[in-house]
């Protein structure tokens, strides 16, 4: 009898070491885009709208969470009363210096959300910055967009345009998921389309981004100004979500949404 219980404790402090079990209720603030990869970061910059402490939790995925010590997909701050803190994700355990991910910033309340800005920075060449779009969890329930049409899509000798995207699904998880990028001209003429996995790109998990640098040369166009390109999701539950950035040697990044929400 007394080795039974022995037993038992010792197979429930097992299962409190290896694994860590978080649901989290309420909305969220949702960004895509985000990680270290080469010279690139993501920096983060919360306001906290009242005059009380505001808990928030900053998490690879907004609802179950399960994990591994010492490495778990979640990192909690607390933003002063009335005040401001900024922080890179590269000081995340779950950052990644390989790929591009979505993050959901929740507070502990599921109620109280902080003013968020997001922006990747190059460290090689900080005057390319890129800010992020941010958006709550549950806007993008709401408009559950599966179609993104980017404007002013360009390649040039001096300008190129990459492009991410996600799927969120509706309980703010990182599904599996595909996409037609259609590259259009100016007048609506198609150009050049092709159809990406983010489960098929090298080293990346089903909660990655797809992320393609130079969209138009990867496609095979070689010149466009003002072009569009338009990403539809083929398979994957959830709300598309994404950006593209503009890369130029003269005014560094220009940010574009796919959709206004």
């Amino acid at each position: 009898m007394k080795q039974d219980r022995v037993v038992w404790v010792l197979i429930i402090v097992a299962a409190a070491l290896l694994s860590v079990t978080r649901t989290v209720a309420g909305d969220s603030l949702v960004v895509t885009g985000t990680g270290s990869p080469g010279t690139w970061t993501t920096q983060l910059e919360l306001a906290n709208p009242g005059s009380t402490d505001l808990r928030v939790t900053i998490y690879e995925t907004a609802g179950f969470q399960e994990c591994s010590f010492p490495v778990c997909p979640f990192a909690t701050v607390v933003v002063p009363g009335n005040g401001t803190i900024a922080l890179e994700t590269s000081s995340l355990s779950f950052d990644s210096a390989t790929q591009l991910q979505t993050i959901y910033v929740t507070p502990s309340d599921g109620i109280t959300l902080p003013t968020m800005r997001a922006q990747a920075i190059n460290r090689a060449q900080p005057s390319q910055k890129n800010i992020l779009p941010v958006v709550r969890l549950s806007t993008l329930n709401l408009l559950a967009p599966s179609v993104l049409s980017f404007p002013a899509a360009s390649r040039t000798s001096i300008t190129h345009s990459n492009i991410g995207v996600g799927v969120i699904a509706p309980d703010g998880t990182n599904p599996p998921f595909s996409i037609r990028i259609d590259v259009l001209s100016s007048t609506g003429m198609l150009l050049a389309s092709g159809t990406f996995e983010n489960t098929l790109v090298p080293e990346l998990g089903f909660g990655a981004n797809i992320y393609l640098v130079d969209v138009l040369g990867y496609l095979g166009i070689t010149e466009l100004e003002d072009g569009q390109v338009r990403v539809t999701k083929i398979s994957g539950d959830g709300a598309l979500w994404g950006e593209m950035a503009t890369i130029t040697s003269e005014c560094g990044v220009l940010m574009t949404e796919g959709i206004n929400p």
